[in-house]
């Protein structure tokens, strides 16, 4: 290409804009008209881009003015004339039917439609009867949830608006949610809104968008090219070459879901190998975990990558939440047969009129697994709602239906029995403890691997066959099957919920108490996550389980405790430690008696925290909470333990470090999660160690750290003021404490108020 060529690409469109002004439309109204964005017909009339021979016609047509007219070209040349000079021009611009032929277009749109076939076809997690269709379809029942950008550029429109202005943009998205949030549902919106866009228009006039689960992904190391082309090119149309070219020339957007699903161990090697793969330098959403992207990932080079980063945020239950319970609703009865036993008004008020109920309703899956219950008015009485009773009810209700159906060789209880098995063996690492967190994240399994399961698990059912007890396993459970033959659970977070299953059972199970113990043990000598163990005390909690088996349990848990007392390595710590949380959760009588007992003989202080602080915490002994904080006022280690426990926990230090403090600057979600707990009523009695942890952050890292705080945190010091009454000299001390370093706060330039 010629430099007067270039410099001409480069110039303002001064006819273009002239003509929108004319009209006095703005630019939006020129984007609709074309099916475009507002940041395309910007970039044309800013000279940032040319518009290609499909835009420039709809152009001519929409202002009924020649090319010349709006500035493509000089009067004196026709649109053909142009449109040979820009096959004449530098590849990186030249026109995109040199790219793919009418037939590779075909080819393309076949496959195309195959992929939506097949993705709509799915059920949609969290539904006993919806199929993703019924979701994301023309007239689904999808909705879009709060979200906000991390960047500073405000957001406009509805979210799958922005996504979609952006991925036509060749954009990169980085999308961020908690477990439940929707974030493959809206990546399934969009790939279904760009695949009918790519098989409607005309040649290379649209991206063409390529689905990518990352669960069947072990590893992203080497050319971002051959890592999806194997992964590709059994059922991809075209060559190697075709898909290289298209990809090179940003004519392929991929939708990549789930990092945070990847199989393999959970090492530094690892995640930094993810977050250098050159599969994220190509235009693409990019979802992940929110917690999980900010415990392992918020410093690597994927915030380089992905300059536009998106949240989503959990719902509210408004106008548009109320009209999609209602909709969900006639949705299923529709397809049913079984005559309607409550009503949208009935599910909405009993939500309203339940504080655990509210809570669940913000995250989408919760919502539509809660709207597959409330069919029957006898869930919705029920009064105690947590997350882990939700899965329970969901997970029983969908097995029950499954074993009901002819084809079906299991009872529901043994479905579930052995879905508990299949989950921790495909969860749990086995092999090496090379990586200090323990658990793999083996999302997805292969047909051999579940094959070796079934092997394993055979004898327990020995009137059926292993071909049988497969079939059921990979068709009337919850297991789904990926194109390329490998398995997993339908939503990650069931796989979670059966961990935590499998490690209650395995609890409160009084048959062959010797192996149970043994497979206890091992089980509780893995660091487990933050998911699996919030649903395990759920568990632990809930009334599920009788005063003789929290007994039985905490009889289970004593003896783990006893026979790793002598060994003081880290395993055997970590079994103490678990253990004596797991029987403060429990509280029972001889539990609490248990750690009264052991927590002044336990050498290890990072065990010997987790004894007292659940001794306060969950058994209400205040007093030995009291004396924790004077061991931390006294001993700089155990000091050290407690705030590096807060950032471990809360993600601000990866677990690699200890848990003693490593005194990195990181600690703003340790923060937030402090004022969090200071601000609810709920959490009283731990504030007065709330207190001390915020003071020693703030005496660690300098006060400065709380300036984007302050709003939040005066609303705190009203809150514990306001609730404090009859409280121990030591809160007091170590509220007193927290407002003298505070007063430094107030001398800072933009200190609160």
């Amino acid at each position: 290409m010629d430099s007067n060529h270039n410099r001409r690409l480069h110039q303002p469109n001064t006819l273009l804009k002239k003509q929108r002004a004319l009209r006095g439309w703005p630019q939006q109204k020129v984007a609709d008209e074309l099916g475009t964005s507002v940041d395309t017909v910007s970039k044309w009339e800013r000279g940032v881009n040319t518009p290609d021979p499909y835009f420039q016609e709809k152009l001519i047509a929409l202002f009924n003015k020649d090319a010349g007219e709006l500035g493509f070209i000089s009067n004196s040349l026709s649109v053909n004339k142009h449109r040979e000079d820009i096959d004449r021009a530098d590849s990186v611009i030249q026109v995109q039917s040199h790219i793919l032929s009418p037939d590779e277009k075909s080819l393309l749109v076949e496959y195309l439609q195959h992929q939506q076939t097949r993705m709509l076809n799915a059920l949609a997690p969290g539904s006993t009867n919806l199929r993703v269709k019924d979701v994301v379809g023309d007239k689904g029942l999808f909705i879009s949830p709060p979200w906000t950008t991390l960047q500073s550029t405000p957001a406009t429109g509805t979210l799958v608006e922005y996504l979609t202005t952006a991925l036509s943009d060749e954009q990169r998205i980085l999308l961020l949610g908690d477990a439940g949030q929707g974030k493959t549902t809206i990546l399934k919106q969009l790939f279904n809104i760009l695949a009918t866009n790519f098989i409607s228009a005309p040649l290379e006039a649209a991206p063409f968008p390529i689905y990518i689960p990352l669960r069947e992904f072990s590893s992203l190391s080497g050319s971002a090219f051959e890592i999806l082309w194997n992964y590709l090119s059994d059922k991809f149309p075209l060559v190697y070459d075709s898909f290289v070219m298209l990809a090179r020339k940003n004519r392929i957007v991929f939708f990549f879901d789930g990092l945070d699903e990847m199989q393999g161990e959970l090492t530094q090697r690892s995640l930094n190998e993810r977050a250098a793969s050159k599969l994220f330098t190509l235009p693409s959403i990019l979802s992940c975990r929110k917690n999980f992207f900010e415990f392992y990932l918020s410093m690597s080079p994927l915030l380089e990558e992905y300059p536009l980063r998106v949240e989503l945020q959990p719902l509210a239950l408004n106008e548009a939440v109320i009209q999609y319970i209602a909709d969900f609703y006639h949705k299923k009865r529709a397809s049913v047969t079984k005559q309607a036993e409550t009503t949208p008004t009935a599910i909405v008020e009993a939500i309203k009129s339940n504080h655990e109920l509210q809570d669940l309703a913000q995250r989408p899956l919760l919502l539509i697994m809660m709207l597959d219950i409330f069919t029957d008015p006898a869930e919705m009485s029920e009064e105690e709602w947590s997350v882990t009773k939700l899965y329970k009810e969901y997970t029983e209700k969908w097995l029950k239906n499954e074993a009901a159906k002819p084809d079906s060789v299991l009872k529901w209880h043994e479905k579930n029995s052995l879905i508990q098995e299949v989950a921790w063996i495909t969860y749990s690492a086995r092999i090496s403890f090379a990586s200090a967190y323990g658990l793999t994240q083996n999302e997805t399994f292969t047909q051999s691997e579940l094959n070796t399961i079934v092997k394993t698990l055979a004898p327990q059912f020995s009137s059926l066959t292993e071909t049988q007890l497969l079939d059921d396993l990979c068709f009337r459970t919850f297991l789904s099957v990926s194109e390329g033959e490998n398995y997993y659970f339908l939503h990650k977070s069931f796989h979670e919920y059966y961990v935590a299953r499998y490690i209650f059972e395995l609890m409160r199970n009084r048959i062959q108490q010797g192996d149970e113990i043994s497979k206890l043990e091992e089980a509780l000598r893995e660091l487990l996550p933050f998911e699996v163990v919030s649903f395990l005390k759920q568990m632990l909690g809930s009334k599920e389980i009788t005063a003789s088996e929290k007994n039985f349990i905490s009889d289970h848990l004593m003896e783990l405790y006893q026979e790793n007392k002598s060994d003081n390595g880290l395993r055997s710590a970590i079994v103490r430690q678990q253990s004596s949380h797991y029987l403060a959760r429990l509280g029972t009588p001889r539990a609490i008696q248990f750690l009264d007992e052991n927590y002044v003989r336990e050498t290890n202080k990072w065990v010997q925290r987790g004894m007292m602080v659940g001794l306060a915490l969950y058994c209400g002994q205040l007093e030995v909470l009291d004396q924790y904080i004077q061991f931390i006022r006294e001993d700089p280690e155990a000091a050290s333990i407690n705030l590096g426990y807060h950032l471990v926990y809360y993600g601000d230090q990866s677990q690699e470090s200890g848990y003693y403090d490593a005194g990195e600057e990181k600690c703003s979600r340790t923060i937030k999660a402090l004022l969090r707990r200071l601000s609810n009523k709920r959490y009283k009695n731990g504030w007065t160690l709330d207190i001390l942890t915020l003071s020693a952050l703030i005496e660690s890292r300098g006060v400065d750290i709380l300036i984007p705080y302050c709003h939040e945190l005066a609303a705190c010091l009203e809150n514990v003021e306001r609730e404090s009454q009859n409280q121990s000299v030591m809160f007091e001390q170590e509220k007193e404490r927290l407002n003298m370093l505070l007063i430094l706060l107030e001398e800072l330039p933009h200190g609160y108020e």
